[in-house]
């Protein structure tokens, strides 16, 4: 190995590479290996890495693990002093217990000097295997690795191939498959004989990691903690690979729900999260909602690796492998709902402590039982539905909207919906273009033998556009018309044009304003607003002209009996003056009465629409 592989094997090992401290450590060392140094380097040169680097500040040697200056060397004459090329050092083997420059690239042996009696651990047999799973770390007489079992078996290189032989069992060895495996750890497949495992060729793992560390594929150790927390902490990056959380067992189908818990229905947490209003069509009865609908559920067929407490690091890749529902949507009128998915996940949440490790896998993960822990499911959708407007007390008005899920081809006994603490949210703007949101909630309902989330929506009309667009213009247009009773009596042509005027465009405003109103088969606030202020106006006109009538009438009447020729007012035009004025003033109060009664019938009818709570039975409509 060259030198950085080395010391990294030997740091694996939980030691480091050997540096004499002085000349008995250093004879020691030379002899340990000098017996094999034709395995040990493909040069004659060389034999054994020394554990010293170079200080980039002095360019002199120190030790690698405590950069200390040396204080014992042996150097060569020649080849003493690192260079730009010579950045590391190793023992020769042709002149006895002396050091020399090399190259940190060169293959050669490796000698660790273990801190402590090392534990190396075998996982992936069977559970009903003979053989140990625990091994410590020797060397024999001639300074080769052996794996000691805590029982009876034993790990060495025996015909150029890793083997396992027995103390015990005489019919019971392994080899390692590969061939040229320079050391067992690691994953290996064995081909095992005379063991009660039914596998023969089994896939191993030989690890020196502790049963709370991972081992990462250069055989380094981490935390399992830190094992597929989306941060890199092995050198080669093996903790973030195979990082599914969940773990699909044999004969799993995703076309079967999940079993019943204690042989009773599964519960379904659920909760809505509505982002936003996109829209509201009066006229079409329709409103398109931007929401997120979540299911949670605990699934006993399942196993989870490696969770996290954020649950949003426990994404899992595929959320197609599990059993998830198929949601069926509809509105109030039972119609049909156009929902279109645009996002969809699967979470896994944490709610349990890892199950005991099982050491029959050769997984390093902690693993979490699909019975205490859960499967969060999220789908957010833009939802196109209908909502039957009571439109009655337009523009004053309040609607209710609902939308109710449920999960495809699922009864009651096999599960039911529960709601969440905080049952539902809103997080978008509430104020629309013509209404506000005033409110929403999530309820449970049971119908036809199925459980139902609803999710109700309340609106009310924010009204002050119409206000001030329509019910003061015509009201204004109105008392227009009726100040033309103040006009003189005898200007007709005045007080006729005028109201007439101003009944033309109390008609075209009524007109314009129901093409943006949506037509029903009976009468809104708005139309019965309308309709009598255009009656006020009409019947103002009517009382005009026959106020015209009567005067002329008078006038003719007068002219005929007149027989003086001394222009006198006779006695009987005065009387028609003061009748046809009478009239005027009597009409005045009325039509002033009948005004006031409109506006004291509108606007509580109007306070009362916007204040009364709307009572819909969403279950009998369904």
């Amino acid at each position: 190995m060259d030198f950085i592989s080395s010391n990294s094997w030997c740091t694996r090992l939980g030691g480091n590479l050997v540096l004499p401290r002085n000349a008995f450590d250093n004879e020691l060392m030379w002899n340990a290996t000098a017996s094999g140094k034709n395995q040990c380097s493909d040069t004659w040169t060389y034999l054994s890495w020394l554990g010293i680097t170079v200080d980039p500040n002095t360019s002199q040697w120190v030790g690698l693990n405590d950069k200390e200056s040396l204080s014992f060397s042996n150097f060569m004459p020649i080849n003493r002093l690192p260079s730009g090329e010579f950045q590391c050092a190793a023992t020769v083997s042709h002149i006895k217990y002396h050091w020399t420059a090399s190259s940190c690239n060169v293959l050669m042996c490796a000698l660790c000097n273990l801190k402590a009696l090392q534990t190396v651990r075998l996982r992936g047999l069977c559970r009903s295997s003979l053989l140990d799973r625990k091994f410590y770390l020797f060397a024999n007489k001639n300074y080769e690795l052996v794996y000691e079992g805590t029982s009876h078996v034993r790990i060495l290189k025996a015909r150029d191939a890793w083997r396992m032989e027995s103390r015990r069992y005489e019919n019971i060895s392994a080899r390692v498959v590969e061939e040229a495996t320079v050391f067992p750890l690691g994953i290996h497949s064995w081909k095992i004989r005379g063991d009660k495992c039914q596998e023969k060729e089994p896939v191993l793992l030989l690890t020196i990691c502790q049963s709370h560390e991972f081992t990462c594929t250069d055989g380094s150790c981490i935390p399992k903690t830190k094992r597929c927390d989306l941060s890199l902490d092995c050198h080669d990056k093996s903790d973030e690979s195979d990082c599914d959380r969940v773990l699909i067992p044999e004969g799993y189908s995703t076309s079967l729900p999940p079993p019943k818990i204690n042989q009773e229905p599964v519960p379904f947490r659920s909760s809505v999260l509505i982002r936003t209003i996109r829209s509201i069509d009066i006229a079409n009865f329709k409103i398109s909602v931007d929401l997120a609908f979540v299911l949670m559920w605990r699934d006993t067929r399942l196993l989870y690796r490696n969770l996290q407490e954020d649950r949003r690091s426990n994404k899992l890749n595929d959320w197609r492998s599990i059993w998830v529902p198929s949601l069926k949507i509809t509105d109030m009128t039972q119609g049909s709902v156009e929902a279109n998915p645009f996002n969809t996940a699967a979470f896994v949440v944490k709610m349990a402590e890892p199950v005991p490790d099982d050491d029959s896998t050769i997984y390093e993960d902690y693993m979490y039982s699909g019975a205490e822990n859960y499967v969060r499911f999220q789908e957010e959708m833009t939802v196109n539905f209908a909502c039957s407007f009571d439109l009655v007390m337009y523009p004053f008005d309040q609607q209710k909207c609902y939308l109710a899920f449920e999960i495809h081809d699922y009864d009651l006994s096999l599960g039911y919906f529960v709601l969440e603490a905080n049952e539902s949210r809103f997080i978008g703007d509430r104020h629309l273009m013509e209404y506000v949101l005033d409110g929403e909630r999530t309820f449970v309902y049971n119908d036809h033998n199925a459980s139902h989330v609803a999710v109700e929506l309340k609106f009310r009309n924010q009204f002050l556009y119409y206000v001030g667009n329509v019910f003061i213009p015509s009201l204004m247009l109105t008392i227009l018309c009726y100040v033309t009773l103040f006009f003189d009596e005898d200007d007709f042509n005045d007080r006729i044009m005028v109201s007439l005027t101003s009944l033309l465009v109390l008609v075209t405003l009524f007109s314009d304003s129901g093409k943006s109103i949506p037509k029903t088969a009976y009468f809104k606030l708005i139309d019965v607003w309308f309709i009598s202020l255009i009656w006020e106006d009409f019947c103002i006109i009517l009382s005009i002209i026959y106020i015209e009538e009567v005067r002329q009438a008078s006038l003719s009447s007068a002219k005929v009996k007149s027989t003086s020729s001394i222009p006198t007012l006779p006695q009987s035009l005065k009387s028609s003056k003061k009748r046809h004025v009478r009239i005027n003033d009597i009409v005045t109060w009325l039509f002033a009465a009948t005004l006031i009664i409109i506006l004291a019938v509108i606007i509580p009818l109007g306070v009362h629409g916007l204040t009364t709570e709307i009572e819909i039975k969403f279950k009998e409509m369904v």
